[in-house]
């Protein structure tokens, strides 16, 4: 049988119900996991909780620095403290747990350190 020149040119193309099917049934998986969705970064467990991945070993009872992303504060810190750089590709935000104070990269946090600041800031996270 010979197919027409229209059909030969949409044999290769998706069908919209297939991508409609597909797109429904992720979106609806990923909105049923959004309560249970952790991730392994550096060795580190996190959990998404209120927007944010948290690291599994932070406890309220530790100060929270906040560090905006991409600021000046934010590049300092990660040259700072390496062990952060790929917890800090976590978006839209991160909670990292550290030994006396927890660091929370998101927006509307700190763009500058002052004197002494970060080096303290270190020193209480190591």
């Amino acid at each position: 049988m010979l197919k027409s020149r229209a059909e030969r040119a949409l044999s290769g193309s998706l069908q919209l119900d297939a991508v409609v099917v597909t797109g429904a049934g992720e979106a609806s998986k990923r909105g049923a996991a959004n309560a249970n969705r952790t991730a392994r970064v550096g060795g580190r467990m996190f959990v998404w909780r209120d927007s944010t991945w948290t690291d599994i070993a932070h406890g309220d009872s530790l100060q929270v620095v906040r560090v905006a992303p991409f600021s000046d504060a934010y590049f300092a810190l990660l040259r700072a403290l390496p062990e952060l750089r790929q917890a800090a590709a976590l978006e839209p935000a991160v909670l990292v747990a550290g030994r006396r104070v927890s660091i929370k990269i998101d927006a509307g946090g700190k763009t500058t350190w002052a004197e002494g600041e970060i080096e303290r800031l270190v020193r209480d996270f190591r």
